[in-house]
Formats: structure tokens, sequence, C-alpha cells
């Protein structure tokens, strides 16, 4: 987390309770068994991720 902490500080992308929902969001899917929510919440996550990289990226080549 400190990771994304210094992420949000310095380049001001998402804030990190974000993250951490979206990761329990994961984890109460699978607790829960239901393979399809489990799917759809990995799939938003990994999402934002990818986006969160793209700003990453353009900020670093900037």
């Amino acid at each position: 987390m400190e990771r994304v902490w210094h992420l949000e500080k310095r380049i001001g992308i998402r804030i990190s309770c974000d993250a951490i929902s979206e990761h329990h969001s994961v984890v109460d899917a699978i607790v829960n068994r239901e393979p399809i929510a489990v799917e759809e919440a990995m799939a938003y996550h990994i999402a934002e991720v990818v986006v969160e990289i793209e700003i990453v990226k353009e900020h670093l080549c900037n």
C-alpha cells in the first residue's frame, strides 16, 4: 500500500481506499462462493490498474 500512497501523492492517481475496496469485493465474492461476482470484481480491479499504469507511464515519460 505504501506504493499506492506514494503514487497518489506524487502523480495524483486514484485513492488507495478504492483499491482496498476493490480487494474486499474480490475476497467477499470468494468467501461467498460467487464465481461470477469474483470474475466481475477482478475484471473491474484489473481495468482500473491498467488505466493507472497508463497514467504513470505518461507522467514518467513527459
